[in-house]
């Protein structure tokens, strides 16, 4: 169901095409768009590492009859005046934590999950009393 929701990055579009425009993106780029299972719902879109992308519901609440979106807007149970504080209180921080948890020294990434495996079970040999965070 197309919305008309005015903000620059709301799009009307499916599931598969917002992966598709948020392919390759920078960590913390997001979209908003209609939710596919319920008409008072939307869906935030953003991206939360690299290609890995996860799918937020924002609940509508308190929508005026003919208004375009709810005057509440809720993520679990956060609650939200506007799109724009969406942002401001639930990507911006998210982004930030992400980004700081990426310049930790310890923070490490793997091409695969067999190469994860395989530093892990060597670290383990070399040092038994090592527990790693995943």
């Amino acid at each position: 169901i197309k919305r008309n929701i005015n903000h620059k990055n709301f799009k009307n579009m499916n599931y598969k095409q917002c992966v598709e425009a948020l392919k390759n993106k920078e960590i913390g780029e997001f979209l908003f768009r209609p939710s596919s299972s319920n008409t008072n719902c939307l869906t935030l879109s953003w991206v939360f590492f690299h290609n890995i992308i996860s799918h937020v519901v924002i609940k509508e609440e308190d929508k005026a009859k003919g208004a375009n979106i709810g005057s509440k807007l809720i993520i679990s149970s956060d609650s939200y005046s506007s799109l724009y504080e969406v942002v401001d209180r639930y990507i911006t921080p998210c982004k930030e934590l992400i980004i700081k948890a990426m310049t930790n020294r310890k923070f490490l990434t793997f091409s695969s999950f067999e190469e994860m495996e395989a530093k892990l079970k060597d670290d383990k040999q070399k040092d038994p009393t090592l527990v790693h965070y995943l």
